[in-house]
């Protein structure tokens, strides 16, 4: 199965580098046999939204698909939300305790800075193993939920050791916002042939309403642009219920598309 979207594609910067990713004639499989524990490393992508009656279906197929895989313990499925209406039925899925979210997938290669920057910060890459854990250590402040038990925090570790690994080998990177030797903000940039993908962007709540995060997020852009004259363009996930999307629109991104997920955590499948 081709994959026809730019948000999608951008994902398997990641997965070809980390995992494994198998075309299969109807759907895609993505497995990260590294960290059985990453949702969205270890998943089905297909053309099209649910129909009524795919719920087993799909259910059957990722079962199929990850049946050596006995450290998976989720089951994660996404697709491209089409332009035209089509009647989707993903009932099925939300009573047997799958979540339903929406991905804005934002596209840009010419940037501008509305407003004043912010003249505090520096930006520059993540280097230093202590720099590193910083970055970690934001990113768990951020997202507290996110190490709840070993098997989460396996999974971070396992994450940002993927992309110490990518920088390593030359397909870009973290980069900090620093006031001093603090991290007050950080984001990934990685590279595959003409698209550059951005990976958590992250601010310090306490620095945050200071302009952080759009100076970052331009002067990293500008420079991909300038360091790196094949990508054609930039790509940005941002949740369609979250702030982020105003921020990066307001720098020159604009949304291209919008990314469909269904998700059953082991928690829920646990019920």
């Amino acid at each position: 199965m081709h994959i026809d979207s730019d948000g999608i594609r951008s994902d398997m910067i990641f997965h070809h580098f980390s995992g494994q990713v198998t075309e299969k004639e109807n759907y895609v499989v993505v497995k990260t046999p590294s960290n059985p524990g990453f949702y969205w490393g270890n998943y089905l992508v297909f053309p099209q939204p649910p129909l009524g009656g795919d719920f087993l279906h799909w259910r059957h197929l990722f079962v199929s698909e990850f049946r050596n895989d006995q450290d998976v313990k989720h089951m994660s499925f996404c697709w491209l939300k089409p332009t035209e209406h089509i009647q989707t039925e993903y009932s099925d899925f939300l009573s047997q305790g799958f979540e339903y979210d929406e991905v804005l997938v934002l596209k840009g290669s010419q940037f501008c800075l509305p407003g004043r920057r912010n003249e505090e910060i520096q930006c520059r890459p993540v280097l230093t193993d202590a720099e590193w854990q910083q970055v970690i250590a934001l990113h768990l402040l951020v997202y507290p939920d996110s190490c709840r038990n070993e098997a989460e925090c396996l999974y971070v570790d396992r994450t940002y050791a993927a992309y110490r690994s990518m920088q390593a080998a030359g397909l870009g990177g973290l980069h900090g916002a620093f006031i001093g030797d603090q991290l007050v903000a950080s984001l990934g940039l990685f590279f595959d042939g003409e698209i550059g993908r951005f990976q958590n962007v992250e601010t310090h709540p306490d620095f945050r309403q200071r302009g952080i995060c759009k100076t970052m997020v331009y002067d990293i852009s500008v420079a991909a642009m300038q360091q790196h004259p094949q990508i054609r363009h930039l790509i940005l996930h941002a949740d369609s219920e979250y702030i982020a999307a105003e921020i990066y629109r307001s720098v020159g991104y604009e949304v291209c598309e919008t990314i469909c997920e269904l998700c059953l955590t082991p928690e829920a499948a646990a019920r």
